[in-house]
C-alpha cells in the first residue's frame, strides 16, 4: 500500500527521470505526479510502448485522474503505430509526437514513413486510423496526407507478410473508414478468389456491423464470396449471390462488385438451371450474363424464360441485350435493328451483330440506319454493328467470305452503308 506513495515521492524529489529508466508501471503512476517535467516524461515513456501493451494503456486511460486520462487517451493511437527498433531514431521521436507538426515538416514526416523499405503495413494503417478522428490542422492538407498514406498501404499490402499482419490486428481499435480502406484495396488486388480475405471481412464486420457500408465496387465482393462460400457446389454458389443482389437493396458500387463476382461464375453460368428461379433473380442472371461476351448462348434459356414470363417492363426489356434476337426471330433483321437502336444500352446492337455475322443469309434488305446529316459521322452503335458484322479491312478482304460480300450488297443499296463502312473501317485502321 505505501508503494505508490513512496514512488511519487521519490519521483518529485528527483524531479525528472530518464524515461529509459520508467518502467510502463512507473509511468503510469507518474502521469499523475505534481511536477509538469516528470508528467513529460512518463507519457515520452507510455508513447514507446509496445502495440502488446495497448491494453494498460487503454485501462490507464479510464483512470479517476483527468491527467492520467488525458495523456493515455492522446498516447494511445500513438502505440497503434507500432513503433519500432527498426525505425529511423529520428522518424521514430517525430511520429511519437506526430500531433505536434504541422506544415512541411509533418509531410517530410509523411514523406519519411511511406518511403521506407519495406513498407510499414501497421504504421501507415495506425495514422491513417488517426487521422480518421484527428485530423492534422490544415484540412487541405489533410488530404493530401491521408492520400500518400492510402497509396503507401497499397504498395505494402501486396507484400507476403500482409495478411498475417492484418489477422493480428484488433478492429475494435481501428476506425471503419481505415478497415474499409484496406479491404476495399486488398480485394482490388485480388480480382479472382477472395477466400484468403474472408476471415478478415467477417471479424472486422463483426465488430463493425457498419463496415459492409463503406465496401466499395472491390470491396463488397467479399459479401458476394461470403453468401457463397458455405455451398457444397459452386452452382449453388452461383444462386446464393443471385438472392444476395436481389433480396438486399444494393448501391450502385454494390451492384457492380456483385456483378463482378458473379463474372468468376461464367462455367457454371453456361449449364445453370435457369428455371429453377424466380423472376426477380432469373431477370439478373440474363442481367448479368446476357450481356457477357458470347451472350447468345444464353438464348435459348432466356426463351423458355420469357415464355415463363411474358409481362416484363419495357424499362427492364431495353437494358437486356438478348431481347434483340428475340424480336430477330419474330420481326426480322430490321425490327430489330431499330430495337437495338432504341436500347439503353450497347449490348444489343453487339450481339445483333455477331448473330447476323454467323447468318448473313437472314438481310434481304438494308437495315435502317439512324439518320445523319450530310458529312457527320455515324453514332456508335451503328460503326460497332457493322465491325462485328463485316470486320474486314476492305471489299476486297471482305469477298473472301462470299456471304458476308452477298450481304453487304444488298445493305449498300442504301448509299448510307457504304459511309458506315468507311468510317468503320477508318476506326479499326485507326485501332490498330
Amino acid at each position: 500500500m505505501l508503494l505508490k506513495p513512496l514512488l511519487c515521492l521519490w519521483i518529485a524529489a528527483t524531479l525528472i527521470v530518464p524515461a529509459v529508466a520508467m518502467s510502463l508501471e512507473e509511468a503510469g503512476v507518474a502521469l499523475g505526479n505534481e511536477s509538469f517535467k516528470v508528467r513529460e516524461e512518463a507519457e515520452k515513456v507510455i508513447r514507446m510502448a509496445a502495440i502488446g501493451e495497448y491494453d494498460t494503456i487503454a485501462r490507464l486511460s479510464r483512470s479517476d485522474n483527468p491527467e492520467v486520462a488525458a495523456r493515455c487517451r492522446r498516447s494511445l493511437p500513438i502505440v497503434l503505430l507500432g513503433i519500432d527498433d527498426r525505425f529511423p531514431p529520428d522518424l521514430a521521436t517525430k511520429l511519437r509526437r506526430i500531433d505536434d507538426f504541422s506544415g512541411r515538416e509533418l509531410e517530410r514526416i509523411v514523406e519519411a514513413l511511406t518511403s521506407m523499405e519495406p513498407p510499414r503495413l501497421v504504421t501507415v494503417i495506425g495514422l491513417h486510423n488517426h487521422w480518421q478522428v484527428r485530423r492534422p490542422a490544415a484540412r487541405q492538407a489533410a488530404g493530401k496526407l491521408v492520400a500518400a498514406l492510402e497509396k503507401s498501404a497499397q504498395a505494402a499490402l501486396r507484400g507476403e507478410g500482409a495478411l498475417t499482419d492484418l489477422s493480428r490486428l484488433n478492429p475494435d481499435r481501428y476506425e471503419t473508414k481505415t478497415l474499409s480502406m484496406v479491404l476495399n484495396e486488398l480485394c482490388k488486388q485480388c480480382p479472382g478468389d477472395l477466400s484468403a480475405v474472408l476471415p478478415l471481412h467477417e471479424s472486422w464486420t463483426r465488430c463493425h456491423p457498419q463496415l459492409m457500408t463503406q465496401l466499395n465496387a472491390d470491396g463488397y465482393r467479399l459479401e458476394a464470396a461470403k453468401a457463397s462460400s458455405q455451398a457444397p457446389q459452386r452452382s449453388e454458389g452461383l444462386r446464393k449471390i443471385l438472392h444476395l443482389a436481389t433480396q438486399r437493396e444494393l448501391t450502385n458500387d454494390q451492384k457492380a462488385a456483385v456483378r463482378k463476382q458473379l463474372l468468376n461464375y461464367r462455367d457454371e453460368a453456361l449449364v445453370f438451371p435457369v428455371a429453377t428461379l424466380d423472376r426477380d433473380t432469373g431477370w439478373y442472371f440474363f442481367d448479368v450474363f446476357g450481356s457477357d461476351q458470347g451472350g447468345h448462348v444464353y438464348l435459348d434459356a432466356y426463351r423458355k424464360f420469357r415464355a415463363r414470363f411474358p409481362d416484363m417492363p419495357e424499362k427492364s426489356l431495353l437494358a437486356q441485350p438478348l431481347e434483340v434476337l428475340l424480336v430477330l426471330e419474330k420481326s426480322g433483321p430490321g425490327a430489330a435493328m431499330n430495337y437495338a437502336m432504341t436500347q439503353s444500352i450497347h449490348g444489343g446492337v453487339m450481339l445483333l451483330g455477331e448473330w447476323l455475322h454467323a447468318h448473313p443469309e437472314l438481310i434481304r434488305e438494308p437495315l435502317p440506319l439512324p439518320p445523319v446529316k450530310n458529312g457527320k459521322a455515324y453514332n456508335y452503335r451503328t460503326i460497332k454493328f457493322f465491325r462485328i458484322f463485316a470486320p474486314y479491312a476492305d471489299d476486297a478482304e471482305m469477298k473472301q467470305n462470299p456471304e458476308i460480300a452477298a450481304a453487304f450488297e444488298i445493305l449498300a443499296k442504301d448509299p448510307g452503308w457504304i459511309e458506315v463502312a468507311k468510317q468503320a473501317r477508318a476506326a479499326m485502321a485507326q485501332q490498330k
